[in-house]
């Protein structure tokens, strides 16, 4: 049986692996973004989704975009505050989200793209590399998730959990392409350099052992 020594350097040696591919795609993404030799990447992917594109199928992905709204990140965020009761698993949740959310806009003001023009379905500022929402999504939902995998819920629960969360991210990802206000590649890229800085933070909760 390995020690539990033996356990944490294993996992280290994941999590140094996880970043580093997250970081080297993040970054050849953003060598092909702006080179502009993406679109045919960025065409392909919205021309699948974009078959997806109805009366109803906006609705719903007009309601999953705004789980990562900021009104709503603020909402849950306040909320895990008031009610959780570990207090510095609720801080780290907060620091986490409000640090990431600073990562992307600094890298958005950084490579400055464009947003998509002629398709949105909905009136989107800013600029459009990386995606926010994805981004935020996979850093707050995605730190829930890890949060849970080590609570003393059941294995049942912590599965379906993992299951609802993840499910979140994937159709946050989706639903900014749907609705025309981001490409492939924006939500794509946000996704990479949202697990590198996620593999970050809880490589130093852990270290630090605040939870």
């Amino acid at each position: 049986m390995m020690s539990k020594k033996e356990t944490e350097i294993k996992l280290n040696t994941y999590e140094k692996v996880l970043l580093g591919i997250s970081l080297t795609i993040f970054i050849l993404l953003v060598i092909l973004v702006m080179t502009n030799n993406i679109m045919w990447f960025d065409d392909a992917i919205y021309g699948v989704i974009e078959k997806l594109r109805c009366n109803t199928m906006t609705t719903i992905f007009k309601g999953i975009t705004l789980l990562c709204e900021t009104e709503t990140i603020l909402i849950l965020l306040a909320l895990i505050l008031i009610f959780m009761k570990k207090k510095k698993v609720a801080s780290y949740i907060v620091i986490n989200t409000g640090l990431c959310v600073l990562v992307n806009q600094i890298a958005k003001r950084i490579f400055r793209r464009a947003r998509p023009v002629g398709i949105a379905l909905i009136e989107q500022g800013g600029f459009s590399f990386p995606s926010g929402h994805s981004m935020v999504s996979l850093a707050f939902y995605g730190y829930i998730i890890y949060l849970m995998r080590k609570s003393k819920l059941s294995k049942v629960q912590k599965n379906i959990a993992t299951i609802i969360l993840s499910m979140i991210i994937i159709l946050v990802g989706i639903s900014r392409i749907y609705l025309g206000v981001h490409f492939a590649s924006d939500v794509l890229a946000a996704y990479c350099l949202s697990t590198a800085f996620l593999v970050i933070i809880m490589y130093i909760e852990r270290k630090k052992k605040n939870i």
